[in-house]
């Protein structure tokens, strides 16, 4: 495996992995413990690592034999394409999780059945059984996508027939067999972030649609480890649609079932120490340096000064400052550094300039994710109206009120759309940018701050 794999889905078969690179938490070393398996279900943002720990565990199961892992052509079983729905399709499976939870036991029930050769003499509907015997049909996914073609109609008496016929003999399965889910929140991820779409091209949207879609997969692997403990669904969900568990009454159940992934700074730089080792000697500035000292070694100081100021700061520190603290902002920035020569990173300013490069593009990424939850404001051009980090009350009026080149809105929308936009950001931001040797820089919010726009003469954008 190579040092910077910015994206899991590089690690396409065991051999591809390297467990050095995973950096093992008391949490994720419980999760891959082959002797419990009362965590099943990975939750985090995105850029937390989600497809790799899956993948770690599926390889884990895999090398020692403990079940039969499904999918067999591929680590994960993860969907790909697009998905239109109908008007009709779209009301359905808007309106809640549970045809969500009727379609993926349909389609986990018909996999693991059709893989154990069980799936014959099943007295079903005519569509349902096209779908057995359709052998072309061996994953979960599989399945999954050709359900999605069904009426609301069909799928209530698919669901039925799973009850009456599939599940009586998913209950009797004794061998271990478990499946391995992942990218359902990048399928549907049109729903939640076409804010200009055009049903034409797109089909009908419903941002409930990326948020049950998931949902349900979480039901029902909890469920069925409740009818078959030999049967073993792990997946990866978006935190932002789990969150939406906690107002159901088995919030509590569910949350024991998940692994939150979470790293603190002192993990932060042991997975970037990681990388660094996985480099050549070659590409080291200092390479008699490594085992002592990795970041020096890289690049050839332990100090980054301040652009402004002077000062100087632990050069992990300041790399670390210009993400979101996810492990793929490590990557991202990593790679960035890595491309340099090591005459090129010797040079304080090229380091810097490397990592401005890589911040812009994981703040440009970052504000198109957040776009679904800020509404009809323009981010990016709300930023630039900003002129430093620490404004006079003047200065937030006009910025929050104000009419400025033909963006500002009215006190009342501007506020409120305001205090959201620091809410959204403090909810899911771990940290702020702040690009300190590039004009235009970007700074985020902490929402303490918005409580105390009209309170006093300051108000303080903090800048880590």
């Amino acid at each position: 495996m190579r040092a910077w794999t910015v994206d899991a889905d590089d690690i396409r078969v065991a051999e591809d992995f390297d467990d050095a690179l995973l950096h093992r938490t008391p949490e994720i070393d419980n999760f891959l413990n082959l002797d419990r398996d009362d965590k099943f279900i990975v939750i985090g943002t995105k850029g937390f690592g989600k497809t790799l720990l899956l993948k770690a565990k599926r390889i884990l199961y895999q090398r020692a034999g403990r079940a039969a892992c499904l999918p067999t052509g591929n680590l994960l079983d993860k969907p790909i394409g697009d998905k239109i729905f109908s008007k009709e399709a779209l009301a359905f499976f808007a309106a809640s999780s549970l045809p969500w939870s009727k379609l993926w036991l349909t389609a986990i029930a018909a996999t693991t059945l059709k893989h154990l050769g069980r799936a014959d003499g099943l007295r079903v509907t005519q569509k349902l059984a096209g779908l057995m015997a359709d052998e072309r049909l061996v994953g979960v996914i599989d399945h999954f996508v050709r359900l999605l073609d069904f009426s609301p109609s069909e799928l209530q008496r698919a669901a039925a027939d799973t009850d009456g016929h599939l599940l009586p003999r998913l209950r009797t399965v004794n061998s271990p067999i478990a499946i391995f889910i992942d990218g359902v929140d990048e399928y549907f991820n049109k729903h939640i972030e076409s804010r200009t779409s055009h049903p034409s091209v797109t089909g009908p949207l419903s941002p409930n649609v990326w948020y049950f879609a998931q949902l349900g997969l979480v039901e029902v692997a909890y469920q069925l480890r409740r009818i078959n403990h030999h049967l073993k669904v792990f997946a990866a969900v978006r935190k932002e649609a789990y969150a939406r568990l906690q107002t159901t009454v088995m919030s509590q159940q569910y949350r024991g079932s998940a692994i939150d992934i979470v790293y603190p700074i002192e993990s932060l730089r042991e997975i970037f120490f990681n990388n660094i080792r996985l480099e050549k000697a070659a590409k080291m500035v200092r390479p008699e340096r490594l085992r002592a000292d990795p970041f020096e070694a890289f690049l050839g100081r332990t100090k980054i000064s301040h652009v402004y100021t002077g000062e100087e700061e632990d050069t992990f520190d300041y790399v670390c400052r210009h993400t979101l603290l996810r492990p793929r902002d490590l990557m991202t920035i990593g790679e960035r550094l890595g491309a340099l020569q090591p005459e090129e990173r010797r040079n304080e300013h090229r380091v810097k300039e490397a990592v401005n490069l890589a911040a812009t593009e994981i703040a440009h990424e970052y504000l198109t994710e957040i776009a679904p939850y800020v509404g009809d404001l323009d981010l990016e051009r709300f930023l630039r109206r900003i002129p430093g980090h620490i404004l006079t009350r003047g200065e937030v009026e006009i910025a929050v009120f104000g009419e400025i080149n033909g963006i500002g809105r009215g006190a009342e929308n501007g506020h409120a759309e305001l205090f959201e936009l620091g809410r959204q950001l403090q909810w899911r931001l771990p940290a702020e940018l702040h690009d300190d040797a590039l004009e235009g820089s970007i700074g985020l919010f902490d929402i303490h701050d918005f409580q105390h726009v009209f309170d006093g003469e300051g108000f303080k954008i903090q800048a880590v």
